[in-house]
């Protein structure tokens, strides 16, 4: 039988074609590298070369391309041509010897892959005088790479248009692609040169995960100073940046502060000059002072001053308080950070005005005692060293400024006495005349102008005593008269009658002095130059410690009330001259401007409505002569 011209297909897969030794076909397939790789594709590829025999009448080139799988096992064709498993093939155009080129796509960011080469050869030959044709499957080598990461992405970050202000600043930044694998981490970078990156800048790592919105807030700036800033994204390899934002940070104003003018005891000019109104412009300035303190912040007391620009600015600030040093300093806000002036200080005026009024009429002295009676001043007994111990009298009327001769005192002469009034009566009791030590008590009539004896006081004889009245009650109390004594007692006049109350509870003492403000007595100063002071409740009959007299202590002092406030001043050591004010409801002292006569101790006082007056007495610092000076106070 004869057989002619017929053709006999054979496909043979994943070998080498061969016949006999001579009439056999050899391909050869070479994988080659990925290169344009990216998170979803690639470009792979090979190189196909044969060798045929004799008996070989032609090769074509049926197919090219790559096989991508995860698995390197499945990396094979079945025999319909067909890849197995989750394998691709990816076909090339490419039908000639030598390179071609494929593109792999759909594929999964940062994933491994494994490839290989592959070519299909059909090849067609003579076998015992019959055309054969044979397809051969011809595979390249094993070859892997890995995608790339798919990167987060970021919105591009609004600008900042206004200049921020040292020290922080909050940005706002836009993840809306999180990325594959997804980061695990995110932040800032910043620097002072542009394009920071987190190997050598400064990063400030920001909790968090997914896409949205996040915030970060840099601080440590420094002013007028250009930054760039980059959020990034970390998701396995290289950061991921965003694009750069960059600002500059505000120029605080330049500004100087105004030496304080116009001081008084309560009040003072302050102010300041904008030299450089700032970048931004400032939309606040002022001032803010202080007592007593050198840290100076917007926390303590400050005032706002109206207007713009550049130039000098002030304000007139009260409620002061008297001779009382206050540092200041001007300010200007342009962000949260206020600019400041240097630190000027003053110190306040020491309040209270002393006017020389007219002598004393009765002439130079010192023990005198003084009370007021409704509108009149009255001063009486004391020495004069010349003549000796006095008993004359005198009234003082304030309005015409002048003096007037009263009856004498009818217990006698004396020094060192105590006097008071209750209502529209005055009272003089106590003292030495020179030879023994008194406790008689005299009562005064300015309307008769008469004197008339009442019972003597209960205590032991004695000078250099305390005295005043609370409402229509006298008290007697402390003195000496070879002793000191810290017993108190009360004078009831419609009765005539004195009581023992609760002793001064402060040491024994001559020479202190005492006033009432209301329905308080107060007591203090006095024997060995103490500054104790104390208040007597006389409904309770309880004494209270209150604040120390702030002077260093004295004896022989002056003391008088107008008002809700007590005062203090002058005495012994040396002839003092300070003056003190007592606020009974806070329980402080403030000093008042020192008496205008000078230095002195043993002087005589009184007040009348809202007015204080001092005079009389001798100093030490004028070598030691007598007064007859009268002086009126004004708180």
């Amino acid at each position: 039988m004869k057989i002619s011209n017929t053709i006999i297909l054979i496909l043979i897969i994943g070998g080498l074609l061969s016949c006999d030794k001579d009439e056999n076909i050899e391909g050869r397939c070479k994988t080659i590298d990925i290169s344009s790789k990216s998170t979803t594709s690639a470009t792979g590829g090979g190189v196909i070369s044969f060798s045929k025999s004799k008996s070989v009448i032609s090769v074509q080139i049926k197919e090219t391309g790559v096989l991508c799988a995860i698995n390197e096992n499945y990396l094979e064709l079945d025999s319909n041509g067909n890849c197995q498993y989750d394998a691709k093939k990816f076909e090339s155009s490419d039908k000639e010897i030598g390179t071609f080129i494929c593109y792999l796509t759909n594929l999964q960011p940062s994933t491994t892959y494994y490839i290989r080469a592959f070519t299909i050869l059909e090849s067609v030959y003579k076998h015992r005088n019959e055309k054969v044709v044979y397809k051969n499957v011809v595979y390249g080598d094993l070859r892997s790479f890995t995608t790339f990461e798919d990167p987060p992405k970021f919105d591009y970050p609004p600008p900042i248009t206004t200049p921020p202000c040292p020290p922080c600043v909050t940005l706002n930044w836009n993840i809306f692609h999180a990325g594959m694998p997804t980061y695990f981490e995110r932040g800032v970078v910043y620097a002072t040169t542009p394009t920071p990156i987190i190997t050598y800048n400064n990063k400030k790592v920001i909790s968090g995960t997914g896409t949205g919105y996040f915030s970060t807030e840099i601080c440590d700036l420094k002013f007028n100073t250009t930054y760039y800033v980059r959020a990034y994204a970390l998701n396995g390899g290289e950061p991921v940046y965003s694009e750069q934002v960059s600002f500059t940070t505000c120029e605080l104003p330049s500004l100087t502060t105004n030496i304080p003018s116009n001081v008084t005891p309560n009040a003072a000019t302050l102010g300041g000059n904008i030299i450089y109104v700032g970048n931004p412009a400032y939309t606040e300035r002022g001032v803010v002072y202080a007592a007593n303190t050198l840290d100076l912040t917007k926390e303590n007391i400050y005032k706002k001053i109206s207007g713009t620009g550049i130039g000098d600015f002030s304000t007139e600030v009260f409620g002061l308080v008297p001779n009382t040093t206050y540092y200041v300093r001007s300010y200007a806000i342009n962000g949260p950070k206020p600019a400041y002036g240097e630190m000027v200080s003053f110190t306040t005026e020491i309040s209270g005005i002393w006017t020389k009024k007219e002598d004393f009429a009765g002439g130079i002295r010192v023990g005198a005692v003084g009370f007021s009676i409704n509108n009149k001043g009255y001063v009486g007994t004391g020495e004069d060293r010349e003549t000796g111990f006095k008993k004359d009298f005198w009234e003082y009327d304030p309005d015409l400024n002048i003096w007037t001769q009263k009856a004498d005192f009818k217990g006698g002469a004396r020094i060192d006495a105590v006097g008071f009034s209750i209502g529209n009566k005055g009272y003089i009791g106590t003292g030495w005349d020179g030879n023994n030590f008194k406790k008689d008590f005299w009562e005064y009539d300015p309307i008769l102008n008469t004197w008339t004896e009442k019972t003597d006081f209960a205590g032991e004889v004695r000078s250099s005593a305390v005295g005043f009245s609370i409402g229509i009650k006298g008290y007697i109390g402390t003195g000496w008269n070879g002793n000191e004594y810290q017993d108190f007692w009360e004078y009831d006049p419609d009765e005539n009658k004195w009581t023992q109350r609760l002793n001064f509870p402060g040491e024994s003492r001559r020479l202190a002095v005492g006033f009432s403000i209301e329905d308080k007595g107060y007591v203090g100063t006095g024997g060995n130059n103490n500054n104790d002071f104390w208040e007597y409740n006389p409904v309770r009959n309880i004494w209270t410690r209150k604040e120390n007299i702030p002077n260093g202590g004295t004896a022989s002092a002056i003391g008088f009330s107008i008002g809700s406030k007590g005062y203090i001043g002058t005495g012994y050591p040396w002839g003092r001259r300070d003056f003190w004010e007592y606020d009974p409801i806070s329980d402080t002292w403030i000093q008042k401007g020192d008496f205008a006569g000078g230095g002195r101790e043993a002087a005589v006082c009184f007040s009348i409505g809202n007015k204080g007056y001092v005079g009389t007495g001798f100093t030490y610092d004028e070598g030691g002569p007598l007064k007859h000076d009268f002086w009126e106070f004004t708180p």
